[in-house]
């Protein structure tokens, strides 16, 4: 694509109320990434964001030499996108990241300033001057104080000169939610690996446990055997003294033994349990997550599709100019044949 993120941060986003000039409305329900892009084929950098639970682009603003950001409190600061006639504001969740956030900008509006200089591109930013950017921030500051976090509330869509001008809006929207779906489809075939591993984790102690406790259960059993044919021997008084003090120590012995052996029994036969529920809850998730994954490969596909169509239509609008471009042309001969015609 050409554009790659050197900067990823989350903060609430916040348009300003067009009626009033003093509200704020919230443009996602949760924080989001907002993020510094690099166009390394145009040669400029945008600030971007996208919902990532509608996959809706919020922000996609070119930054300019002149652009400015406003910090009107500790966490909140606020700047106008001229090209879209409207002023946006930045919640963040400490000073801090606020601060590391004006840094990112101050340092890409520097980059972006050297690159018009080296190249003698200033004209090109004349449109978007010093005291229209003031101007428009100015507007937006007038009684919009810094808002509280947002209860939920989707920004208005943004409108467009040229139909081209919207076919480029929503190609880029396209492509960054592609991104974003397919780095989430990553994430999410990662965890279902991890899943899958505990699942089979889990699965060799349990049929380990199962085996163990059948061995101890057998030993068990023995043991018990052995003790009864001992008493046996003691009641009917057939052995010696020394042959009934030796079983006596025997049956002690195997007591003990036999005590030790149903409480390690006891204490597997809870791991088994445990082990059991937590097998049932890693296939829960592990099928959740499949799901998941099913979902964004179809949402991928479907964007995929969409990508595709756009790009067909450019190419049919641009076949439709030029061929009004050669009816104009052939119109303009047709014209000069009948002029020599009638000089004839």
């Amino acid at each position: 694509m050409g554009e790659q993120p050197i900067y990823t941060c989350q903060a609430h986003v916040f348009q300003i109320n067009p009626e009033t000039k003093k509200s704020w409305l919230p443009c996602a329900k949760d924080p989001v990434n907002v993020s510094f892009y690099y166009d390394s084929h145009r040669n400029f950098y945008r600030i971007i964001s996208v919902d990532d639970v509608t996959s809706k682009l919020i922000l996609n603003t070119i930054v300019t030499p002149n652009m400015a950001f406003t910090k009107t409190s500790n966490k909140f600061t606020q700047f106008t996108d001229v090209k879209a006639g409207t002023v946006y504001g930045l919640g963040f969740g400490s000073e801090n990241e606020l601060n590391k956030f004006m840094d990112q900008f101050k340092e890409v509006k520097e980059l972006t300033r050297a690159s018009l200089r080296s190249n003698g591109s200033d004209s090109k930013d004349a449109a978007h001057s010093p005291a229209e950017v003031r101007s428009s921030t100015a507007n937006g500051q007038e009684g919009a104080a810094s808002p509280q976090l947002p209860s939920g509330s989707n920004s208005p869509s943004a409108t467009f000169a040229t139909p081209e001008a919207q076919l480029k809006y929503e190609n880029d929207r396209l492509k960054i939610a592609l991104a974003q779906s397919s780095a989430n489809a990553k994430k999410w075939e990662a965890e279902l690996q991890v899943l899958k591993n505990n699942n089979a984790r889990l699965t060799a102690a349990l049929q380990e446990s199962t085996a163990n406790v059948e061995e101890w259960k057998r030993q068990l059993q023995t043991y018990k055997e052995e003790n009864g044919r001992l008493k046996k021997q003691t009641v009917n008084g057939g052995a010696a003294a020394a042959d009934t003090e030796e079983a006596q120590k025997k049956i002690e012995l195997l007591e003990i033994e036999k005590n030790k052996k149903a409480k390690e029994i006891e204490k597997l036969q809870t791991d088994l349990a445990q082990l059991s529920r937590n097998l049932e809850e890693q296939t829960v998730q592990l099928k959740n997550l499949e799901d998941e994954n099913t979902r964004l490969k179809t949402k991928i596909e479907h964007l995929e599709r969409s990508s595709k169509l756009d790009s067909e239509k450019d190419q049919l609008r641009q076949l439709h100019t030029q061929m009004e471009s050669r009816l104009e042309e052939m119109g303009k001969l047709s014209v000069r044949v009948k002029t020599i015609i009638n000089r004839v």
